[in-house]
């Protein structure tokens, strides 16, 4: 398990994240420029955001590669934080604020 450390990474030259790209993801979120492939059940498990959001139609334009894609109006940072914290567990979330702890 590779721990990300909540920091912001270096897009690949096609825009698509180098550690939350899974070929065998099914949905891909869409974070300005950066794009990340991902599971579906993952989201919908630890979130009912996402989980809800998947209950409702999705537009068949909003397909890539055979996935569903989400137009996230979040920062890339903030987004590969949250996959972070449910690929790679809380511990390697970094905290923002560095005066308290992240546990």
């Amino acid at each position: 398990m590779q721990c990300h450390e909540g920091q912001p990474e270096t897009p690949s030259p096609a825009g698509n994240s180098t550690s939350y790209w899974f070929e065998d993801g099914n949905v891909i979120l869409h974070a300005g420029p950066q794009s990340f492939r991902v599971h579906m059940s993952l989201l919908a498990r630890h979130s009912t955001f996402f989980r809800d959001l998947f209950k409702l139609p999705q537009p068949s334009s909003e397909m890539l590669d055979g996935c569903a894609v989400v137009q996230m109006h979040d920062v890339p940072g903030d987004v590969e934080i949250l996959l972070s914290a449910l690929y790679d567990g809380c511990g390697c979330v970094q905290c923002r604020d560095r005066q308290r702890s992240c546990r």
